[in-house]
């Protein structure tokens, strides 16, 4: 009996596994369940929580659930297993929960916080004429290379840094221009540049063909940008820079910024939501932090903060050769 017993447990950790527990401490992330039309709640107990989840919900095989109990039963087989139960953030839950769920509208997440606040330093007061200045810079610069790279085009290149207010920033994420309601622009940190050729935008399109619908241009204009340590590169949006890639890691690098009044009203604005987006924690967070606010956030985790593969700059030398000549 136990032979077989140690069989079906290999076979079932074979299958589902097929790898060793990888942990983390709860100081590093944490773990949430999500089910029921974006209902969510924290898993701070491990396996013993998810046991009773499953059976009050059914949201598990038979298998599975059989697999639960057996784990519970046998400390031994526990420890080894997940090495401590009280680490809610093994990542073992993650993939238990998610591959034997029946129930398709539910999901474990493990949230792991980014590794940020160490790392920033703290600066004096975000001064935006020093910013708005940097951005004349960087258009003269990036026209310059623009120029010799295509000699055959009159180009010019707008740039616009005007502040936006939270109505403003609603309506380019509600037309989805934009794909958050915390942006940079709101704090007057970020840009967009628009490059003319002969007075024709420089539209950049997914899977198009043609100078005018190239991003070779923006590419271009972002080596100027990064040279000056802004984040620069989203392929949708290919004019945008900021000073930091996340808007949270604006915040603590500037803490005056946390201050600003389209800032204030949009965070009021979200918190009032039963389901605020994974994506913006970090940011509530800090504001949380800032007006010592203790309340228990709901957030939605099907939309996480997403990284996009950035554009690579494109260095203008005697070896560049442009894409289309015409």
């Amino acid at each position: 009996m136990k032979f077989r017993w140690k069989v079906k447990i290999f076979i079932f950790l074979t299958v589902f596994y097929g790898g060793y527990a990888e942990s983390q401490t709860n100081d590093e992330c944490r773990v949430y369940l999500n089910f029921s039309n974006n209902y969510s709640f924290e898993i701070y107990s491990g396996f013993p929580q998810l046991y009773k989840i499953g059976l009050k919900y059914s949201l598990f095989s038979k298998e599975c659930l059989s697999f639960l109990n057996l784990l519970l039963t046998k400390p031994g087989l526990n420890k080894l297993l997940l090495d401590n139960d009280n680490n809610a953030c093994n990542f073992y839950y993650e993939r238990f929960f998610n591959r034997c769920r029946c129930d398709t509208t539910s999901l474990l997440y493990i949230y792991k916080y980014p590794k940020r606040h160490a790392d920033i330093e703290k600066k004096a007061d975000f001064d935006k004429k020093i910013f708005e200045f940097s951005l004349l810079e960087i258009r003269d610069s990036a026209l310059n290379a623009l120029r010799k790279a295509y000699p055959k085009y009159y180009i010019t290149i707008d740039v616009n840094s005007a502040i936006r207010s939270m109505t403003d920033q609603e309506k380019y994420f509600i037309k989805g221009s934009s794909k958050t309601l915390f942006s940079a622009h709101l704090l007057g940190a970020a840009a967009d540049f628009t490059i003319f050729f002969n007075g024709i935008l420089i539209d950049p399109k997914p899977k198009s063909t043609g100078l005018f619908k190239s991003s070779e241009p923006y590419q271009i204009l972002g080596k100027f940008i990064l040279d000056k340590d802004y984040f620069w590169g989203i392929p949708w949006d290919p004019g945008h820079m900021q000073l930091k890639r996340k808007f949270e890691d604006i915040l603590l690098e500037y803490p005056d910024l946390q201050n600003d009044g389209s800032l204030i009203a949009t965070y009021c604005a979200v918190i009032k939501s039963d389901s605020i987006p994974l994506k913006y924690k970090a940011v509530i967070e800090i504001l949380d932090n800032k007006f010592g606010c203790k309340e228990t956030r709901k957030y939605n985790l099907s939309v996480p903060w997403v990284e996009d593969t950035l554009l690579a700059p494109i260095v203008v030398d005697s070896l560049f050769k442009p894409t289309y000549s015409y």
